[in-house]
């Protein structure tokens, strides 16, 4: 009885000295990963992260060095990924919404990256920011009504709807129907010669 237990006692202290040692090998992976992100050596940095989360999927330190490596070596694909997993971890902070928005504008999807920043509270930033996104959209909407007769007559519509359904995200949309009336080509007149 007493062999038994002390075999018990034995394996519980071996599995939690191998648990002890998986931590230290992994801080000093997300040692040397922060290293390689402040050298500049994004791709280093990735390939560490991605190593500590194959173990720890969910490793908060590991998925912050991979989006900062992400976004300086401007891989905005990935780091929408990665940005999911942080907000599934931590939906609550702001700066991965902030983050997730600049990605999302780097691609063009500037409606998405509206709402991503709307995420972020009490910052005049991200105010700005969703000001210039709006801006740009309106710009864009109103640009392509210029040549897209589809849209030109969807705007007439339901300018809200058809703004939508493009991907943006515009507040004031009353305006862009009034662009889209005017502009409507109009023919050339020929003067007398």
């Amino acid at each position: 009885m007493n062999r038994l237990r002390i075999s018990a006692v034995t394996a519980h202290m071996e599995s939690k000295n191998r648990r002890g040692d998986d931590r230290r090998i992994a801080a000093q992976a997300l040692r040397r990963a922060q290293m390689c992100l402040r050298d500049g050596d994004n791709a280093a940095a990735i390939v560490l992260t991605e190593k500590l989360l194959g173990d720890d999927p969910s490793h908060l330190g590991a998925l912050e060095i991979q989006a900062k490596a992400q976004w300086k070596g401007g891989q905005y694909e990935p780091l929408l990924l990665t940005l999911q997993d942080l907000i599934r971890v931590n939906p609550y902070e702001s700066g991965y919404h902030a983050l997730r928005g600049a990605a999302l504008q780097c691609l063009g999807r500037y409606g998405e990256a509206t709402k991503a920043m709307e995420r972020v509270e009490d910052s005049p930033e991200a105010a700005a920011r969703i000001r210039d996104l709006q801006g740009w959209q309106s710009d864009l909407v109103i640009e392509m009504s210029r040549t897209d007769p589809v849209l030109r007559a969807h705007l007439r519509q339901n300018a809200a709807a058809a703004c939508a359904a493009r991907g943006f995200k515009i507040p004031a949309v009353r305006p862009l129907r009034a662009v889209a009336r005017v502009a409507e080509p109009t023919s050339v007149q020929q003067r007398p010669s």
